[in-house]
This record gives structure tokens, C-alpha cells and sequence, in this order.
């Protein structure tokens, strides 16, 4: 994806209304700040201006507050295209910006987070159907095992020596 359609892309979950769900009007703010600062910065570049050397804090901020959403959350299929075009946004500022370690390991927590996600959401599934054939079979229980359960109950009666218990035979 190119730089416009990431931007249309990250344009286009900002002006959802489901974003409510995550953020508030101020982690919402931070973030278009965030994304402002970065346009504009990528937009000197692109005209071979030299872009002003400003605190990087905003961005940070940014990365935090996608952070606790990413981890606190459940995601919809909106968010996390979101977050990944995001993503791929400061991952690229940042290559040709700041080169910043911390917002480098950030960028990939975040992507580890949504990739496990998807692996966690998959794991879910699975056991849902497993519980589901698990309920199936046990509400059908071969007539053997009734009998034998009786069988060994009718013994211990008796006072016969049951494997379960260990008593010798009276």
C-alpha cells in the first residue's frame, strides 16, 4: 500500500464512529495529533525541505495509548486494519525520521499483539467446536459404562474388594 491509501485508510477508521469504542475524545486527539505531525513531516521530505527538529513525545503518547487499546480491548476487524496501517505509518517515519529503538520495539509489540490475536481467536474457535462435539458425547454414553459403574457399586456392597478402594475381600 502506498503512502496515500495508508493515509485514506487511517483517515477513513478516524472518522468512524466505532472508534468510540476504543477512544475517547482525548486519546483521539492524541492520535490525529500524532498523525498530523507525521503528514507533515513526511510532507517536507517529499519537497526535499528539511523538516524542523521538533520533541518526538508526541508519538509517543500515540504509540501508548494504541498500545493499551491493542492489549485491554477486543478487536474488530476496523481497529486492527487501522492500527496495522498505523503502524506501517510511523514504522516508516520513523526509518527515515528518528530511527528510534523504543518506538521500533513499540511498533513491534503491537504487531506481535494483533498477529497473536488472530492466533488466539483461531485457538477459541477450535475449543468452542471441541466443547460442543465434548457435550454431544457425553450426553451419549455407551450403555457399558452404566452397567459397570452399577456393576462395581453392587460389589463394594457385597464387600468385595474394589480396585478403587484397596480393601481386602470380608
Amino acid at each position: 500500500m502506498d503512502l496515500n491509501e495508508t493515509r485514506k485508510a487511517i483517515e477513513l477508521y478516524l472518522n468512524l464512529a466505532e472508534k468510540h469504542d476504543y477512544m475517547n475524545n482525548h486519546i483521539e486527539n492524541q492520535i490525529k495529533e500524532c498523525y498530523e505531525f507525521i503528514n507533515k513531516q513526511i510532507d517536507l521530505l517529499t519537497k526535499d525541505e528539511e523538516p524542523e527538529e521538533v520533541d518526538f513525545k508526541v508519538v509517543h503518547i500515540a504509540l501508548d495509548s494504541l498500545k493499551k487499546i491493542t492489549l485491554y480491548n477486543p478487536l474488530t476487524p476496523n481497529y486492527i486494519a487501522f492500527v496495522t496501517q498505523y503502524i506501517e505509518l510511523v514504522r516508516n517515519w520513523n526509518s527515515n525520521f528518528k530511527n528510534d529503538d523504543v518506538i521500533k520495539e513499540n511498533l513491534v509489540m503491537m504487531m506481535r499483539l494483533i498477529k497473536q490475536h488472530f492466533s488466539i481467536m483461531e485457538a477459541s474457535e477450535i475449543l468452542k467446536g471441541l466443547c460442543m462435539r465434548l457435550r454431544d458425547f457425553k450426553s451419549w454414553l455407551p450403555p457399558a459404562f452404566d452397567v459397570s459403574g452399577h456393576y462395581i457399586d453392587l460389589l463394594n456392597e457385597d464387600g468385595v474388594k474394589s480396585p478403587s478402594n484397596g480393601d481386602d475381600k470380608k
